[in-house]
């Protein structure tokens, strides 16, 4: 090899080392970039579910109040009925 040969094969690395370093400074910025947009689309999908969430509670804290307001009416008609039937039982003359 002769010595233009050697400076040749050199200049080739060192650009070749330059043309890794620069891509690696470009890297860095569009690596930022993406993790940034991924912590907003993270952060808005946080939002979006927290306001879902508490959504769902009050529907479901408010079925929950009709549900136990209609058990207690039920709750309510059935003692009034059992107490109908024993004065009833009561009131009827003895069989036999």
């Amino acid at each position: 090899m002769s010595t233009d040969d050697h400076s040749h094969t050199g200049i080739r690395g060192a650009l070749r080392k330059l043309g890794r370093i620069i891509r690696a400074m470009i890297s860095i910025p569009v690596q930022v970039i993406a993790q940034r947009d991924v912590l907003s689309v993270i952060r808005e999908e946080t939002r979006r579910l927290g306001a879902a969430a508490v959504e769902s509670a009050t529907y479901a804290e408010v079925e929950l109040r009709a549900v136990s307001e209609r058990l207690d009416r039920l709750e309510r008609e059935l003692g009034e009925l059992r107490q109908a039937l024993e004065e009833r039982e009561m009131a009827r003359p003895p069989s036999g």
